[in-house]
């Protein structure tokens, strides 16, 4: 309560966040005044906190990164949640998971965005990075991010599912996989959508069908799947 008004809607605002540098303070700070706006720097924020000893500790040897002592940031999100309402809360959890994306750092960034029930955002992040995890056999992180989003949403939609059963396959989970595959081929044959992502989707299940036959012992008929695939997948996911 001593503290200047700008110091307090930092002290606020950041409680959300693990950790905190200077931009993203800068990206998130929401003022408890709707006339007034943050006119503090985050830099300026982090050096005053460092300053007066209020329970900042430094994560990096750089002084780059930093985060509140875990009892003192309890403190501030039961302030937090008694002054503002859940549209605040929201946009705060929304603020950081846009910043999080625009840094790459996807895991923070999905966090966020499902702290703040942005589960369209969530979903464009994870379809935008798949193919580098995958590409990387990043699957223990894929599979993270996949069980994070809520299943209503992710039994809904071929993207999201087609990703499932890759993961599946890339565990030769083969039994699982087949039976969201079905579920994928279900869903696009009765789903209209971008042509291009549905050909996309429909290369994949193909190669997946590939794999199925070919472990099977069926060469024929994964090679046939496969030819199929391959004229359907972009050459630069293939």
């Amino acid at each position: 309560s001593r503290q200047p008004a700008d110091i307090q809607d930092y002290l606020l605002s950041t409680a959300i966040l693990d950790r905190f540098c200077a931009s993203l303070c800068d990206s998130i700070c929401l003022s408890d005044n709707a006339s007034r706006t943050c006119t503090l720097s985050g830099s300026a924020f982090i050096e005053h906190i460092i300053r007066n000893n209020m329970f900042c500790i430094p994560l990096d040897d750089r002084q780059k990164w930093f985060r509140f002592h875990h009892l003192f940031r309890q403190l501030l999100q039961s302030e937090l949640k008694r002054r503002f309402g859940e549209k605040t809360f929201l946009e705060l959890h929304n603020r950081a998971g846009n910043w999080y994306a625009q840094h790459d750092y996807p895991d923070e960034a999905l966090k966020h965005m499902l702290a703040a029930k942005n589960i369209a955002a969530a979903r464009k992040l994870v379809i935008g990075k798949r193919y580098e995890l995958t590409g990387l056999e990043q699957w223990h992180r894929l599979e993270r991010w996949i069980e994070a989003l809520p299943k209503a949403d992710l039994h809904k939609d071929p993207e999201l599912l087609i990703i499932l059963a890759w993961i599946h396959e890339s565990r030769e989970r083969i039994p699982q996989m087949l039976q969201v595959l079905d579920s994928v081929e279900t869903q696009l044959t009765e789903k209209t959508g971008a042509a291009k992502v549905h050909l996309e989707i429909t290369g994949e299940c193909n190669a997946l069908r590939a794999a199925q036959f070919y472990i099977s012992g069926d060469i024929e008929r994964a090679r046939h799947y496969i030819d199929i695939s391959i004229e359907q997948i972009s050459k630069s996911h293939t």
